[in-house]
């Protein structure tokens, strides 16, 4: 987890997501392959995903992959239009 200011999506903030997701999938890819049974999740996490988190985290569905905030979505979109 890493937290920013609500709708930064300054070019260090698109290299930094876009190089911790690449981490962490070949860090869980590395996992896999030994066996081990812990996997590693990433969010970028703005003010105004704070509440949503939390829910996620509370219900059980951040695990299962089933958050995002509105800060990784402009992220993800304004990166591929760079």
């Amino acid at each position: 987890m890493e937290t920013k200011m609500d709708r930064d999506d300054s070019s260090e903030n698109k290299a930094k997501y876009r190089y911790a997701l690449q981490h962490f999938e070949e860090l869980n890819r590395r996992m896999e392959e030994l066996g081990e049974p812990e996997r590693y999740i990433f969010h970028f996490l703005s003010p105004n995903g704070y509440a949503a988190f939390f829910d996620h985290l509370r219900s059980g569905s951040l695990l299962e992959g089933r958050f995002r905030c509105e800060l990784e979505n402009l992220l993800e979109v304004s990166d591929e239009t760079d």
